[in-house]
């Protein structure tokens, strides 16, 4: 059959192979087609696989807090603290690099006595420096800045232009501390010091206790949701990390009210990445009700997970469209345009016909039949060169014919695509009613490689006409030129600076519905239209969808990339076992092996994640269930034993986390379990990028220095892990 792999794919849906797992290892991502991933990759949604995670401080973290200074979150809440308590704003400004500068961050900064005297002020950093790879992971928890401690990267950055203009005078200099009154007037403002001391000793002059900010440990809940001091955000964060599911509702559905002057998207985010899926529906309605408040990127994420309320969604979409950000207003096109219906798919109109099998509709792939066929066509257009009719039907003849000897094993058949395209350009050139002309031209001049602009509106102006069909071949493969040829167009204009069309991705959407509901719709087909909509970051219809293709298609690796995408960054990776276990109660008993392998693939990606966010009991359990379900998918079927380096990562993620534990004895244990009888997984990465070596070699050095009471096996243990290295 002639699909999407003419310009994408090749293969079958069938038999797992050595190189997928060496291939898919690493990616979260679904991949796009080949042919157009040059176009389409740089938008697909980041999954930032990072080496280590720090999580938001907690209570048992609070003795190193106490030696940070206690910075507080924004411009605004800062003012807002310091017309409360009396005490003046105090700027900090900071450069990477520069001398003064780096002995403030490493000295000053965590200095006891220079934070006793910051309490008379309160204090914000200004740093345009990124210093981790991101301000949140991937529970939504806060990654606290490396160099200044409480205070997220996102944040310091965003302070900076803010009180450059407004009180630097055009002067840009680090480092800076700037005393702020009151009444907005500066008291001090420190730089081009030749001593550093003088800092102090202003600080020491110019603070004042004035009234004492509440302690936040003391308040009830509500007097913490009514305080804008980052201190009281933090213990509010913490208590919905680990409440019980009816105390984390209850918060969410708090953290934003018009009567109240403090706010607290932090909470949304949290609640948007919560394990549970009652707490991220709250957390997503709730954003919908106050958009304004909230950042482009908690907005995307509440959209996505209310895929199904129209009127939530709407008012996130205007709001994205309304900011004065081009970036927003793009996510707020792309959002409302996938949820307008487009109007050449009507879906509740195609779905039912889909449904039903008029024999008018079946195409045949008998090569014998069209080849009879495209001869008598040619005699009868010789007599009647100007039927349009007999035209019509040679060109689709001949697309049929390149289906039929594609199947049959004949590796170029171009030069067929090329006559359907030449007599449907004809027909098409020549009416607007010959839909079956319109949509071999778009397949043929796709498949030839011509130009989106051509193809995607033929296709659009195909299928309104083709419903009597709608479960034909041809009309699979013009939805899915639809979708593709719209998602290039999409993209042009995208590297252009433009907007896209919304009609475009509103086509898109449909368009990829349709293909996943399709029933001669190829494997190929529905994954290359998920590879559009996770390009595109429709997230939450990609996740309906990755649904269905795993269904569908449940030995198809890309399914697998797609679902677990969804399952392993979207959702909560523990609950990766739940989702295999009905996935394998639809699945056929011959797919059963195939699928429980995936199984325990996606259990090994989500214990990596769930060791990525430290929730280091729930990772030791997934890496054991990872490592029984290979074994279960092994004794179902003994080629899949050739994925050992899998079930040598899970012991060596095991190893990690005894480490971790200062356990160096049985993460030794757990890498000789894991690669003397399978050494050549040594250099495999995992889903953070961490290599089982890294392990052998951090878990050496440590078996070097192991007390005389277990030296005799850490002896025996090191030699024979330097000799997994020697091999």
């Amino acid at each position: 059959m002639v699909d999407s792999s003419c310009r994408s794919h090749t293969g079958h849906d069938s038999v797992i192979t050595e190189q997928f797992f060496h291939a898919s290892l690493s990616p979260l991502l679904p991949k796009l087609p080949p042919s157009r991933q040059g176009r389409l990759l740089w938008m697909a949604p980041l999954f930032t696989l990072l080496t280590t995670l720090a999580p938001m401080a907690t209570a048992q973290q609070r003795s190193d807090n106490e030696t940070q200074v206690p910075w507080q979150r924004s411009l605004d809440t800062a003012l807002v603290l310091a017309e409360q308590s009396g005490r003046p704003l105090l700027i900090c400004v900071n450069a990477d690099g520069e001398p003064a500068s780096e002995s403030l961050a490493a000295r000053r900064y965590k200095n006891p006595d220079f934070i006793r005297l910051m309490q008379g002020f309160v204090p914000v950093i200004a740093s345009a420096f990124q210093h981790a790879p991101q301000s949140h992971d991937e529970r939504g928890r806060r990654i606290p800045c490396p160099r200044f401690g409480t205070i997220t990267c996102q944040e310091h950055i965003a302070l900076e232009p803010l009180v450059f203009q407004q009180w630097f005078e055009g002067l840009r200099i680090a480092p800076r501390h700037v005393g702020i009154d009151e009444n907005g007037e500066v008291l001090f403002d420190l730089y081009l010091l030749n001593s550093l001391n003088l800092i102090d000793s202003t600080l020491r002059a110019e603070g004042q206790s004035g009234k004492r900010l509440a302690d936040p440990e003391k308040m009830s809940e509500k007097k913490l949701l009514a305080s804008f001091d980052a201190r009281a955000n933090e213990l509010l964060e913490e208590r919905l990390l680990n409440s019980e599911e009816k105390a984390r509702v209850g918060l969410v559905a708090a953290s934003l009210d018009s009567k109240r002057p403090a706010q607290h998207p932090e909470l949304i985010r949290l609640g948007l990445n919560d394990p549970s899926a009652l707490v991220r529906r709250t957390a997503a309605e709730h954003a919908s009700t106050q958009p304004d408040l909230l950042s482009n990127d908690i907005l995307e994420r509440a959209a996505s997970a209310l895929h199904d309320s129209d009127a939530a969604v709407m008012r996130i979409t205007q709001e994205l469209s309304a900011r004065k950000d081009a970036a927003a207003n793009k996510r707020g096109l792309l959002l409302a345009a996938a949820r307008e219906p487009a109007d050449i798919l009507n879906f509740s109109t195609w779905i039912p016909t889909l449904e039903v099998d008029p024999e008018h509709s079946a195409s045949t792939n008998d090569e014998s039949m069209l080849s009879e066929l495209v001869a008598q066509l040619d005699e009868e257009i010789s007599a009647a060169p100007k039927n349009a009719t007999l035209r019509t039907q040679l060109a689709r003849a001949y697309l049929d014919l390149s289906r039929a000897r594609t199947l049959s094993g004949e590796e170029d058949v171009s030069y067929l695509w090329d006559l359907a395209h030449k007599e449907s350009q004809r027909e098409s050139d020549l009416s607007d009613t010959t839909p079956v002309a319109h949509a071999v031209f778009a397949r043929t001049d796709w498949l030839l490689g011509g130009a989106a602009s051509t193809a995607a509106p033929a296709a659009a102006r195909a299928l309104p006409g083709l419903l009597g069909e709608a479960r034909s071949q041809l009309v699979a493969e013009t939805l899915d030129v639809l979708v593709q040829a719209r998602a290039e167009q999409t993209f042009d204009a995208m590297d252009a600076g433009e907007l896209p069309e919304p009609l475009w991705i509103s086509e898109i959407a449909a368009g990829a519905r349709l293909l996943l509901h399709h029933p001669n719709a190829t494997a190929w087909q529905r994954a290359a239209a998920l590879d559009v909509l996770g390009a595109l970051q429709l997230d939450g219809l990609h996740t309906e969808l990755a649904w269905l293709g795993a269904t569908l298609h449940p030995t198809l690796p890309e399914m697998h990339e797609h679902l677990r995408w969804h399952l392993v960054r979207d959702g909560d990776p523990s609950n990766v076992q739940a989702a295999y276990a009905a996935l394998l109660e639809t699945t056929q008993a011959h797919q059963k092996p195939t699928v429980t392998w995936f199984a325990a693939f996606a259990q090994l990606q989500a214990a990596d994640r769930l060791r990525d966010a430290q929730r280091t009991e729930e990772s030791a359990s997934t890496y054991r269930k990872s490592l029984e379900t290979f074994e279960i998918a092994t004794s179902l079927d003994r080629s899949l034993a050739n994925t050992a380096t899998y079930v040598s990562l899970a012991y060596c993620g095991l190893a990690r986390l005894l480490l971790s534990d200062d356990d160096t004895i049985g993460a030794a244990e757990q890498l000789l379990d894991g690669l003397e009888s399978n050494p050549g997984a040594l250099d495999t990465p995992d889903a953070s990028g961490l290599t089982p070596r890294l392990a052998v070699e951090t878990t050496l050095t440590r078996l070097a220095d192991e007390k005389p009471k277990p030296r005799k096996k850490a002896q025996d243990y090191a030699k024979r892990l330097q000799g997994l290295l020697d091999i």
